[in-house]
């Protein structure tokens, strides 16, 4: 998997037709995102859009029963991602106790 960073023009005055989503890091291609959720390949996922992967993924749940369908999810998205899910989970992980950071840093 890659992450793709580039510089884009972005501009948060212009609204998205749908199929993106405007946030701090940039937009956020859904399509993409639903495909990696789906498992379809995909090549690469920007920063913005990587985070809200993460935020969607959330912390690895709990073996218990019941969770099987978020245990699939987490599966297929590393599929897509050409990544273990072991690695995914700890991508997601560090990508969300990142955030937690900044936004206690932004607060305080």
């Amino acid at each position: 998997m890659t992450l793709q960073i580039t510089a884009t023009v972005y501009d948060p005055s212009i609204e998205s037709d749908g199929l993106t989503l405007d946030t701090p890091l940039g937009p956020v291609d859904l399509v993409a995102v639903r495909r990696v959720l789906d498992g379809h390949p995909i090549d690469a996922l920007t920063e913005a859009e990587m985070t809200y992967l993460a935020e969607t993924l959330g912390y690895a749940p709990r073996q218990r029963n019941g969770y099987e369908p978020e245990h699939d999810t987490r599966r297929r998205a590393a599929e897509s991602l050409d990544l273990t899910p072991p690695a995914l989970s700890h991508r997601v992980c560090v990508r969300l106790r990142r955030d937690q950071t900044n936004q206690a840093r932004k607060v305080a």
